[in-house]
Protein backbone atom coordinates (compact mmCIF):
# COMPACT_ATOMS: atom_id res chain seq x y z
CA UNK A 1 0.00 0.00 0.00
CA UNK A 2 1.58 3.31 -1.02
CA UNK A 3 1.02 6.82 0.28
CA UNK A 4 -0.91 7.88 -2.83
CA UNK A 5 -3.37 5.03 -2.39
CA UNK A 6 -3.89 5.77 1.29
CA UNK A 7 -4.44 9.42 0.45
CA UNK A 8 -7.10 8.55 -2.10
CA UNK A 9 -8.79 6.13 0.30
CA UNK A 10 -8.94 8.81 3.01
CA UNK A 11 -10.34 11.23 0.44
CA UNK A 12 -13.00 8.69 -0.51
CA UNK A 13 -14.06 8.13 3.09
CA UNK A 14 -13.89 11.84 4.00
CA UNK A 15 -16.11 12.84 1.13
CA UNK A 16 -18.48 9.87 1.46
CA UNK A 17 -18.46 9.44 -2.29
CA UNK A 18 -21.73 8.54 -3.85
CA UNK A 19 -20.44 5.37 -5.47
CA UNK A 20 -20.91 4.27 -9.07
CA UNK A 21 -23.89 5.00 -11.27
CA UNK A 22 -23.85 1.37 -12.38
CA UNK A 23 -22.29 -1.76 -10.90
CA UNK A 24 -21.88 -4.67 -13.29
CA UNK A 25 -19.85 -7.87 -13.56
CA UNK A 26 -17.42 -6.74 -16.26
CA UNK A 27 -17.22 -4.74 -19.50
CA UNK A 28 -18.80 -7.60 -21.46
CA UNK A 29 -22.07 -6.72 -19.70
CA UNK A 30 -22.09 -3.18 -21.10
CA UNK A 31 -23.87 -2.42 -24.37
CA UNK A 32 -21.74 0.40 -25.81
CA UNK A 33 -24.19 1.16 -28.62
CA UNK A 34 -26.95 1.77 -26.07
CA UNK A 35 -24.52 3.72 -23.91
CA UNK A 36 -23.90 6.16 -26.76
CA UNK A 37 -27.59 6.32 -27.65
CA UNK A 38 -28.26 7.23 -24.02
CA UNK A 39 -26.06 10.32 -24.27
CA UNK A 40 -22.53 9.19 -23.38
CA UNK A 41 -19.95 10.57 -25.83
CA UNK A 42 -16.74 9.03 -24.51
CA UNK A 43 -15.41 6.22 -22.32
CA UNK A 44 -12.26 5.88 -20.22
CA UNK A 45 -11.29 2.36 -19.17
CA UNK A 46 -9.10 1.26 -16.33
CA UNK A 47 -6.66 -1.44 -17.50
CA UNK A 48 -5.60 -3.76 -14.68
CA UNK A 49 -8.35 -6.20 -13.72
CA UNK A 50 -10.81 -4.34 -15.95
CA UNK A 51 -9.36 -5.14 -19.38
CA UNK A 52 -6.33 -7.28 -18.53
CA UNK A 53 -4.90 -9.35 -15.71
CA UNK A 54 -2.87 -7.13 -13.35
CA UNK A 55 0.22 -5.68 -15.06
CA UNK A 56 -0.43 -7.73 -18.22
CA UNK A 57 -0.58 -6.11 -21.65
CA UNK A 58 -2.89 -8.68 -23.26
CA UNK A 59 -6.64 -8.14 -23.21
CA UNK A 60 -8.65 -10.81 -21.44
CA UNK A 61 -10.11 -13.02 -24.22
CA UNK A 62 -13.72 -12.36 -23.24
CA UNK A 63 -13.08 -8.60 -23.14
CA UNK A 64 -11.25 -8.20 -26.45
CA UNK A 65 -14.28 -8.14 -28.77
CA UNK A 66 -16.13 -5.68 -26.54
CA UNK A 67 -13.21 -3.25 -26.49
CA UNK A 68 -13.17 -3.37 -30.28
CA UNK A 69 -16.87 -2.51 -30.27
CA UNK A 70 -16.26 0.39 -27.88
CA UNK A 71 -13.62 1.88 -30.19
CA UNK A 72 -15.93 1.44 -33.18
CA UNK A 73 -18.72 3.22 -31.32
CA UNK A 74 -16.71 6.02 -29.68
CA UNK A 75 -13.67 6.28 -31.99
CA UNK A 76 -10.92 8.47 -30.53
CA UNK A 77 -13.13 9.16 -27.53
CA UNK A 78 -12.44 5.68 -26.15
CA UNK A 79 -9.25 5.53 -24.10
CA UNK A 80 -7.41 3.74 -21.31
CA UNK A 81 -6.19 5.44 -18.13
CA UNK A 82 -4.01 3.18 -16.03
CA UNK A 83 -1.76 3.36 -12.99
CA UNK A 84 0.63 0.85 -14.55
CA UNK A 85 1.22 2.23 -18.06
CA UNK A 86 1.43 5.63 -19.71
CA UNK A 87 2.59 7.91 -16.90
CA UNK A 88 4.64 10.87 -18.11
CA UNK A 89 8.27 10.87 -16.98
CA UNK A 90 8.42 7.07 -16.71
CA UNK A 91 10.04 5.64 -19.88
CA UNK A 92 9.11 2.02 -19.16
CA UNK A 93 5.45 2.95 -18.69
CA UNK A 94 5.47 5.03 -21.87
CA UNK A 95 6.91 2.08 -23.82
CA UNK A 96 4.20 -0.20 -22.47
CA UNK A 97 1.55 2.36 -23.39
CA UNK A 98 2.83 2.59 -26.97
CA UNK A 99 2.82 -1.21 -27.25
CA UNK A 100 -0.71 -1.41 -25.81
CA UNK A 101 -1.98 1.17 -28.30
CA UNK A 102 -0.42 -0.69 -31.24
CA UNK A 103 -1.72 -4.07 -30.15
CA UNK A 104 -5.27 -3.07 -29.27
CA UNK A 105 -5.95 0.05 -31.33
CA UNK A 106 -7.10 2.13 -28.38
CA UNK A 107 -5.64 5.34 -27.06
CA UNK A 108 -3.73 5.39 -23.76
CA UNK A 109 -3.86 8.62 -21.76
CA UNK A 110 -0.71 10.02 -20.14
CA UNK A 111 -1.25 11.29 -16.59
CA UNK A 112 1.41 12.91 -14.44
CA UNK A 113 0.11 11.29 -11.23
CA UNK A 114 -1.62 8.09 -10.22
CA UNK A 115 -5.41 7.89 -10.22
CA UNK A 116 -7.36 9.61 -8.80
CA UNK A 117 -4.91 12.48 -8.29
CA UNK A 118 -4.58 13.73 -11.88
CA UNK A 119 -7.95 15.27 -12.71
CA UNK A 120 -6.47 17.36 -15.50
CA UNK A 121 -5.78 14.42 -17.80
CA UNK A 122 -9.48 13.55 -17.67
CA UNK A 123 -10.55 17.16 -18.18
CA UNK A 124 -8.24 17.46 -21.21
CA UNK A 125 -9.68 14.27 -22.70
CA UNK A 126 -13.23 15.51 -22.14
CA UNK A 127 -12.32 18.75 -23.91
CA UNK A 128 -10.79 16.85 -26.85
CA UNK A 129 -14.04 14.89 -27.19
CA UNK A 130 -16.02 18.16 -27.16
CA UNK A 131 -18.43 16.93 -24.53
CA UNK A 132 -19.40 17.75 -20.97
CA UNK A 133 -18.02 15.86 -17.99
CA UNK A 134 -21.39 14.17 -17.42
CA UNK A 135 -21.21 12.81 -20.98
CA UNK A 136 -17.93 11.00 -20.21
CA UNK A 137 -18.01 7.53 -18.65
CA UNK A 138 -15.20 6.06 -16.52
CA UNK A 139 -15.20 2.27 -16.18
CA UNK A 140 -13.06 0.36 -13.68
CA UNK A 141 -12.91 -2.08 -10.79
CA UNK A 142 -11.60 0.26 -8.08
CA UNK A 143 -13.77 2.42 -5.88
CA UNK A 144 -10.88 4.49 -4.47
CA UNK A 145 -9.34 5.22 -7.88
CA UNK A 146 -11.66 4.78 -10.87
CA UNK A 147 -15.03 5.64 -9.32
CA UNK A 148 -13.62 8.34 -7.08
CA UNK A 149 -11.98 9.90 -10.15
CA UNK A 150 -15.28 9.75 -12.04
CA UNK A 151 -17.11 11.44 -9.17
CA UNK A 152 -14.45 14.11 -8.65
CA UNK A 153 -14.59 14.97 -12.37
CA UNK A 154 -18.39 14.82 -12.57
CA UNK A 155 -18.32 11.84 -14.94
CA UNK A 156 -20.59 8.82 -15.09
CA UNK A 157 -18.90 5.95 -13.23
CA UNK A 158 -19.40 2.23 -13.89
CA UNK A 159 -17.88 -0.13 -11.33
CA UNK A 160 -16.91 -3.62 -12.49
CA UNK A 161 -15.81 -6.57 -10.42
CA UNK A 162 -12.15 -7.58 -10.85
CA UNK A 163 -11.44 -9.97 -13.71
CA UNK A 164 -9.07 -12.03 -11.57
CA UNK A 165 -8.01 -12.60 -7.99
CA UNK A 166 -4.31 -13.25 -8.50
CA UNK A 167 -2.97 -15.13 -5.43
CA UNK A 168 0.23 -13.05 -5.38
CA UNK A 169 -1.90 -9.93 -4.92
CA UNK A 170 -3.78 -11.25 -1.90
CA UNK A 171 -3.59 -7.97 0.04
CA UNK A 172 -4.82 -5.96 -2.96
CA UNK A 173 -7.67 -8.44 -3.42
CA UNK A 174 -8.76 -7.84 0.17
CA UNK A 175 -8.60 -4.08 -0.29
CA UNK A 176 -10.73 -4.32 -3.44
CA UNK A 177 -13.26 -6.47 -1.57
CA UNK A 178 -13.41 -3.78 1.12
CA UNK A 179 -13.90 -1.08 -1.51
CA UNK A 180 -16.79 -2.99 -3.08
CA UNK A 181 -18.37 -3.45 0.34
CA UNK A 182 -18.07 0.30 0.86
CA UNK A 183 -19.69 0.92 -2.53
CA UNK A 184 -22.71 -1.05 -1.37
CA UNK A 185 -22.88 0.43 2.13
CA UNK A 186 -21.68 4.04 2.09
CA UNK A 187 -24.52 6.44 2.94
CA UNK A 188 -26.00 8.08 -0.13
CA UNK A 189 -27.04 11.65 -0.63
CA UNK A 190 -24.03 13.24 1.06
CA UNK A 191 -21.12 15.14 -0.43
CA UNK A 192 -21.13 16.89 -3.77
CA UNK A 193 -24.01 15.86 -6.06
CA UNK A 194 -22.92 13.85 -9.09
CA UNK A 195 -24.72 14.62 -12.32
CA UNK A 196 -25.05 12.19 -15.21
CA UNK A 197 -25.96 12.86 -18.81
CA UNK A 198 -28.42 9.99 -18.60
CA UNK A 199 -30.89 8.80 -16.01
CA UNK A 200 -30.10 6.01 -13.58
CA UNK A 201 -33.11 4.08 -14.92
CA UNK A 202 -31.66 4.16 -18.43
CA UNK A 203 -28.25 3.17 -17.09
CA UNK A 204 -29.87 0.19 -15.40
CA UNK A 205 -30.90 -1.09 -18.83
CA UNK A 206 -27.41 -0.83 -20.33
CA UNK A 207 -25.95 -3.97 -18.81
CA UNK A 208 -26.93 -7.60 -19.18
CA UNK A 209 -27.79 -8.93 -15.75
CA UNK A 210 -25.00 -11.51 -15.57
CA UNK A 211 -25.85 -12.21 -11.94
CA UNK A 212 -28.14 -9.50 -10.61
CA UNK A 213 -28.02 -10.86 -7.06
CA UNK A 214 -24.29 -10.25 -6.78
CA UNK A 215 -23.81 -7.60 -9.45
CA UNK A 216 -26.78 -5.22 -9.22
CA UNK A 217 -26.92 -3.18 -12.44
Amino acid sequence: INAEYMGSLKMAIRNLIRGPKVWTKDVTCIDFVKLKMAGIKGVIFDKDNTLTAPYDLSLYPAVSAHIKISTEVFGNCAAVLSNSIGRLGRPSEMEKAAYFERQHNIRVLHPTKRKPLDLQVVKDFIQSCKCSSSEMCIIGDRLATDILLANLCGCTGILTSPLTTTPSLRLINRIVSLEHWLARNLPKGKGMPIESAISVNYLNDLCIRCDHRRYPC
